[in-house]
Formats: C-alpha cells, structure tokens, sequence
C-alpha cells in the first residue's frame, strides 16, 4: 500500500513582519528536550534536498502524533516553517520548508539534530 502525507500545514504563511522566532527564551531548554525525545531520538538519517529544505528520517517507533503535534507548536513560533509527515514502509519523514531567506534556521536544526544524534551525521 502506498505511503500517504499526513495532511499537515504546509506551506506556512508567509510572515508579516521579519523571518524570526517569537519563542520565549525561558521555553528554548524545553523545546529542544521535546526534539530530543519526540523526533531526534528516532532519527536514521537527514538529507538536505536543498538549502531551504530539510528531510528528518525517522523510524517506525516515532509518533506521528507527536511528532505532527511539535512542529505546529514550531510554527507558533516560527511561523515561516512549513511541513509535510509521510508515513510509510516502517518510518516517518518530516520534510520541512522555509523561504530561503530563512534556511540558517534549518542550518540549527540540523545541528542540533547532529548533536541529539551523532551516529546520523
């Protein structure tokens, strides 16, 4: 049976005002304990299609709830991040899309990814 996207919102909206985070400093330490455990614990690998794209492969054990649950969450912040869930063949993929303007965000995420999961680098 084909794998079939998990209807997520993509593309964001583009911003009003300038590509940035509104994420409050005192919630960036929980944020990224969430990555941790949510999606970098099942992470086996990352491709970077293009420079304002980033793939997260992830095993058959993440959540698709979970994982669907903390990227709206990255949106609230960072509301020029757009993506797609796929799931299918025993793992989920996040592909995930900003303008280009914004791709150093994706620079970070892809390190911290690393750095969560030095083994996928």
């Amino acid at each position: 049976m084909p794998s079939e996207p998990i209807p997520i919102h993509r593309p964001a909206p583009a911003p009003d005002g300038p590509i940035a985070c509104t994420l409050h400093p005192n919630d960036y330490a929980g944020r990224l304990a969430d990555f941790r455990h949510g999606v970098f614990a099942h992470l086996t690998g990352m491709e970077r299609p293009e420079p304002a794209r980033l793939r997260l492969l992830l095993d058959g054990s993440a959540d698709p709830a979970t994982v669907r649950e903390l990227l709206v969450r990255e949106q609230g912040c960072c509301a020029f991040l757009g993506f797609t869930l796929t799931a299918g063949d025993g793992r989920l993929v996040a592909d995930l899309e900003v303008p280009a303007e914004a791709a150093p965000a994706l620079d970070g995420l892809a390190q911290l990814a690393e750095l969560s999961a030095p083994w996928v680098a």
